[in-house]
């Protein structure tokens, strides 16, 4: 797809004014021509009636041949100075060439990184951005190139920093002031993100330490990673919390080790564990179980017991008395 450049002074242009709005609307679907088809300004006779989707009046291509806008050549009609303003063919075809050949680099260079390499590069980009090193990408849904225009736009001037206030030293309330803003760093207040980080901070160390010493890895630490260790905290205290986040990784519990030892454990857990630190012994899921087996097994001893009894005590309720003891 290529593109049309138009002077935004070329509506009150002399020739056009004095031509008409129908030579406008034709000269500017000529240029779309040109530049769809990369015919260097050339128009082809039997195309001129179908650029416009409405007919053209009879002497409309008579008058912008008048007025010096496109020029009669064999088989049709040169637009006037098109390669002054337009991009030649060759160009066009150029810088499509260099286009597909950085695409094809680029896409070589992207497939040669491994995953972590591209993490690594966005994560990078990322932290650059928001310490302020890198400013943020933009994006555009407009793909138009700039209209060249030979008139440049002067520079705004730059404030002073008196520029904006009146005689008594008071800013201005029509003129914006030259102070500049502050930054966005400068402006953000400590989060619940944050207080949640050093709140967390000694447990954190500890469950670093415990989890690099049993996996050789570091943990992640995300906002959901400071949010249960801050939680863990509040429910155990600030003492207790770092001692605990570090036994957790003594135990060997089944689910522990395929989570591997994850914090969601830690906290849910958090009341048996610190029992196990403080007692010294840890129960298994085995000993639970043989526990509970032995409390139903004499649940129903005792029950059978019971039965027996009260069948005993119903059949000395019910045996007759002896005729001997009523005498």
């Amino acid at each position: 797809m290529t593109w049309v450049f138009l002077d935004d002074n070329m509506p009150a242009h002399p020739k056009i004014l004095k031509a008409g709005n129908e030579v406008f609307a034709l000269q500017c679907a000529g240029l779309c021509y040109c530049n769809k088809y990369l015919t260097d300004g050339f128009i082809p006779e039997k195309a001129v009636r179908s650029l416009l989707p409405d007919p053209l009046a009879p002497d409309t291509v008579q008058r912008i041949c008048d007025c010096g806008i496109w020029e009669p050549t064999d088989g049709g009609y040169q637009v006037h100075d098109y390669l002054d303003y337009q991009r030649s063919r060759a160009e066009v075809l150029e810088r499509r060439e260099k286009a597909r050949e950085s695409g094809r680099q680029g896409g070589i260079a992207k497939a040669s990184k491994t995953p972590s390499e591209r993490l690594a590069n966005a994560r990078a980009n990322a932290i650059a951005v928001a310490s302020g090193l890198l400013d943020p990408p933009a994006y555009s849904h407009s793909h138009s190139p700039p209209t060249p225009n030979p008139t440049p736009n002067p520079s705004p001037p730059i404030p002073c920093p008196t520029q904006g206030k009146d005689q008594g030293g008071e800013q201005d309330p029509d003129f914006p002031s030259a102070k500049p803003e502050r930054s966005l760093r400068e402006r953000k207040k400590p989060g619940e993100g944050e207080k949640a980080v050093s709140k967390s901070g000694e447990t954190w160390e500890a469950y670093k330490g415990a989890y690099e010493r049993r996996y050789g890895v570091p943990p992640i630490r995300n906002a959901k990673m400071n949010s249960l260790l801050s939680k863990l905290v509040d429910f155990l205290g600030a003492d207790i919390a770092p001692l605990v986040a570090a036994s957790y990784f003594e135990s060997s519990d089944a689910l522990y080790v395929r989570s591997k030892h994850c914090p969601d454990l830690l906290l849910r857990d958090a009341q048996r564990l610190h029992t196990e630190m403080q007692t010294g012994r840890r129960g298994t899921f085995a000993e639970a179980k043989e526990k509970d087996r032995q409390s139903k097994t004499g649940d129903s001893f005792r029950r059978v017991i019971e039965r027996l009894e009260a069948e005993e005590e119903e059949k000395q309720c019910q045996k007759p008395t002896s005729p001997k003891l009523l005498q």
